[in-house]
């Protein structure tokens, strides 16, 4: 059976269902309306919706069929008048079956070896008998999986008062004794042993070397020291000193910051949304604030993406993307905020083309707005995310790894804690001194030497003016002197040429005149005889 593409909208009194299902077989079709569950039968086409507020049958409900466009429009009353129903947007989760809420012990199940996709099955509460378990809670919206005290064995999910999160400090993670292990990655640290045997082939995407052999920590020192290595000052200083090179970027808004902007998802993001395995998850209580960070790190990275290509992604989008996040090229595991924030930022300053911090706080500007403006615009993020890996060969591993979890997640994530975290955001600072380059110390450097090569500069002009100035005008008055000494010796010479040529014709004229009178005077003497 195919599951078609729906939309969900409402008003009031209704719930407004649209089903696109061109090749129906409409004498076919069947429709139940029941409570919180929705579930439409049409040859080829099968699909079960699971709502967040019931509805009921009472004889209002119609459903109508557009033949040129294959769509089924449902109009459905609400058991309760004016009640909003929530994440009508988030199609995964409506397709999601409601799970258990009870903390229970999670099984693993691994689907091939090649990308290790590993699904969460839920055991009887019976079966959870070892204390020592970490204290787990299973993601469902409205399920307060954050309140629990993170040093507690109690297994107990039950919380009287909701406790704010502090985002601020250092979350480390419980371990028992001096034991150290063995750092895990993926979503919520899920995974282990990937690329024991595939490095060779993933090598290129990613900068730490071995993660399956390196604890967190030792992670974390590598890539440190792999960041100030690679950093550099003079290319960071020309971009520094040179903004028209990124004025573009600057200036230009993305889709989320636009004023009005309304979050819709494409029909593409939506059939991906289709596509998308259907999944709960539970995740320790001491790792799942690292979830919130890497979500974080990475709508960093993609924020800063959308700067650079101006909203039209390109083949260079999923390398930006991977290289800028430390959670999908490091496999990092983030343990506060702002820890996650300076690394973006040393990140951003150190591998990308422009390397601005002017640019840094834009970005940064932009990851709050997206936070604020709720888990839709996340949600959409995530999509793109998801659609530049596959086509940035072989980046796809990281949609397995992490991006495909974080978009069925997100669709259930608290709302309150998406809220914190945005106010979070909203208050936190990232200094050049958090930054750990000595920003401050090479940006005055660069300016004293700029004040000096300028005032050499001018310098030199002002000294080159000043010669051009005094050679000018004796230049002038030689010129005019030795042009007219030179003119009349030029016309001394020509005089004497010519009175030379006269002197030499006269001697000519004479010598043949001469000649003539001698050949009359020989004449006459011949006559004569």
């Amino acid at each position: 059976m195919l599951t078609p593409r729906f939309e969900l909208s409402q008003d009031d009194e209704y719930l407004f269902l649209q089903i696109h299902a061109p090749f129906a077989k409409v004498s076919d079709t069947e429709f139940f309306i029941e409570d919180l569950e929705i579930r439409f039968f049409s040859t080829p086409y099968y699909l079960r919706l699971h709502l967040p507020k019931p509805v009921i049958e009472d004889g209002r409900a119609s459903v109508k069929y557009d033949v040129d466009k294959g769509m089924f429009t449902a109009k459905i009353p609400k058991l309760n008048s004016g009640e909003d129903f929530e994440g009508l947007d988030m199609l995964t989760k409506l397709l999601t079956p409601p799970g258990e809420t009870s903390a229970k012990r999670p099984t693993i199940e691994v689907h091939g070896e090649s990308n290790c996709e590993l699904t969460s099955d839920v055991t009887s509460s019976s079966d959870v008998k070892d204390n020592s378990l970490p204290h787990t809670e299973c993601l469902e919206s409205g399920s307060d999986f954050l309140n629990a005290d993170l040093g507690s064995k109690d297994q107990s999910i039950e919380v009287e008062e909701e406790e704010e999160f502090q985002w601020y400090i250092e979350q480390a993670i419980h371990q028992e004794g001096e034991v150290v292990s063995l750092s895990n990655y993926g979503f919520a640290s899920q995974r282990s042993g990937v690329f024991t045997k595939l490095m060779s082939e993933f090598s290129e995407i990613l900068d730490v070397r071995d993660p399956d052999k390196l604890t967190a920590q030792e992670k974390r020192v590598m890539r440190l020291d792999h960041e100030t290595h690679h950093f550099s000052e003079d290319h960071y200083l020309a971009d520094l000193f040179d903004n028209d090179s990124i004025s573009d970027q600057l200036n230009f808004k993305p889709w989320w910051m636009e004023s009005g902007t309304k979050c819709s998802l494409s029909d593409d993001e939506k059939d991906l949304l289709l596509r998308l395995p259907k999944r709960h998850y539970i995740i320790d209580s001491g790792i799942l604030p690292s979830v919130y960070f890497g979500l974080v790190d990475i709508i960093f990275a993609y924020a800063y993406n959308q700067r650079m290509v101006e909203g039209e992604d390109n083949v260079e989008s999923g390398w930006s993307i991977a290289k800028l996040s430390s959670t999908l090229s490091w496999l990092e595991n983030f343990t506060s905020l702002q820890d996650v924030l300076v690394s973006c930022y040393r990140r951003a300053l150190t591998f990308p083309l422009h390397r601005n911090w002017a640019l840094c706080e834009m970005v940064l500007k932009d990851v709050k707005a997206l936070f604020m403006s709720g888990k839709l615009f996340l949600l959409k993020c995530l999509l793109d995310v998801h659609r530049c890996m596959i086509i940035s060969d072989p980046r796809y591993i990281f949609n397995d790894l992490y991006i495909t979890d974080y978009c069925v997640w997100i669709q259930s994530a608290d709302d309150k804690k998406i809220q914190s975290l945005a106010k979070a955001l909203a208050d936190v600072q990232v200094t050049k001194i958090d930054v750990g380059f000595e920003l401050e110390e090479l940006e005055a450097a660069a300016a004293v030497v700029l004040d000096r090569e300028n005032i050499c500069l001018d310098t030199i002009i002002s000294q080159m003016n000043g010669m051009q100035l005094n050679n000018q005008a004796p230049t002038l008055d030689s010129d005019d002197d030795g042009g007219s000494s030179d003119d009349d010796e030029e016309e001394e010479e020509e005089e004497e040429e010519d009175d030379g040529s006269d002197d030499d014709d006269d001697d000519e004229e004479e010598n043949k005149d001469k000649e003539e009178k001698e050949e009359k005077e020989n004449k006459g003497t011949d006559s004569c005889d």
